[in-house]
């Protein structure tokens, strides 16, 4: 079985078969992030691969998968934390990110901030985005400051 990541889309073949579009989802994509993959056909929704860790994969599997994940769970990376406020419950952060500045919304931080046992702290905004800050203590002072008011 081949599989291949083509505009923006997930495909496999089998051997004497036409190729299939398949779709990539992770089991646990907060807590268990590369590791635990069902790759089902898109049509069918039957599972045709199951990946317990990507980076015990063979290439060319695993970096076609990383680029199918990270097309499908797009997660911005935060570097710094520019302001924050709480207002009625809800978070607004001004952060900077590797993609770019970015503006967001936190709502009901006890289910949408989750910390992770490596010291990275998953965020998801009121608009479902998912941010991760790799780690609180690599944070500046005053983003930290902020992080620890905010979340």
């Amino acid at each position: 079985m081949e599989f291949h990541f083509e505009e923006d889309q997930l495909f496999y073949t089998i051997e004497g078969e036409e190729r299939k579009k398949a779709r990539d989802l992770y089991a646990r994509p907060i807590s268990h992030h590369g590791g635990e993959i069902s790759i089902v056909d898109a049509k069918s929704k039957e599972e045709v691969l199951w990946v317990d860790d990507l980076e015990s994969q063979p290439e060319p599997l695993r970096s076609t998968l990383r680029a199918a994940i990270a097309h499908r769970y797009p997660i911005s990376r935060i570097q710094r934390i520019t302001s924050s406020q709480v207002n009625f419950g809800y978070r607004i952060l001004e952060v900077e990110t590797d993609r770019g500045p970015c503006s967001m919304n936190v709502t009901d931080v006890w289910k949408n901030v989750k910390r992770l046992d490596d010291g990275s702290v998953m965020i998801r905004d009121s608009m479902g985005n998912r941010f991760c800050i790799p780690s609180l203590e690599a944070l500046d002072p005053d983003s930290l400051k902020r992080a620890k008011e905010s979340l």
